[in-house]
């Protein structure tokens, strides 16, 4: 029985690939396997603030380096095409493939944190503080997981959020740009 796409859900996968390949292994998969097999392949990013001579510069850094993930149908296809492709065994590191499912809880979560962004980046977030330091309001991502701030580290630019995914507690640094300063 042939499947009708209108009914086919896709699920996303992460992969490990070797450190600092990421993007080798984006591009890799992108020009090699029929787009057929998965809608897309990306590695999740996010903004910060670095200050260089006391200005603030805006740049990314990978949020779960090592990881790419799989959004796909078809994840036996996928993996078929893939164990043709001797160029990938050098980008994985393991000589081999492996592919984890992403919990569709999860996958939930880190689309909300990516807040609709083509670019799957993360992200700087608006703030306004007192003169205490205290968040008094909160734009972007961080409007949504204001209560679950842990930490905060205004003069660094970011904030830490726990969050609760399948039992497990999760801490995920999100950047911030304080509004007047930045």
């Amino acid at each position: 029985m042939a499947k009708h796409a209108l009914f086919v859900k896709s699920m996303w996968y992460v992969v490990r690939t070797e450190p600092g390949k990421e993007q080798t292994f984006v591009e890799t998969i992108e020009k090699t396997i029929k787009h057929r097999s998965y809608r897309r392949c990306f590695f999740i990013k996010r903004e910060r603030i670095r200050r260089k001579q006391g200005e603030c510069r805006v740049y990314k850094e990978l949020l779960y380096p090592e990881y790419v993930f799989l959004d796909t149908e078809d994840p036996e296809d996928f993996c078929r095409q893939i164990s043709e492709l001797p160029q990938l065994v050098e980008i994985l590191g393991t000589g081999r493939f492996n592919m984890q499912p992403v919990d569709e809880r999860e996958r939930r979560f880190w689309t909300e944190l990516l807040d609709g962004e083509e670019k799957d980046t993360i992200r700087l977030s608006p703030v306004q503080v007192n003169e205490d330091g205290e968040l008094v309001e909160c734009g972007g991502v961080l409007k949504k997981f204001r209560q679950a701030v842990i930490k905060k580290r205004i003069r660094n630019r970011y904030v830490i959020v726990r969050t609760g995914i399948e039992g497990r507690d999760r801490d995920i640094l999100l950047g911030i740009r304080v509004i007047g300063e930045d």
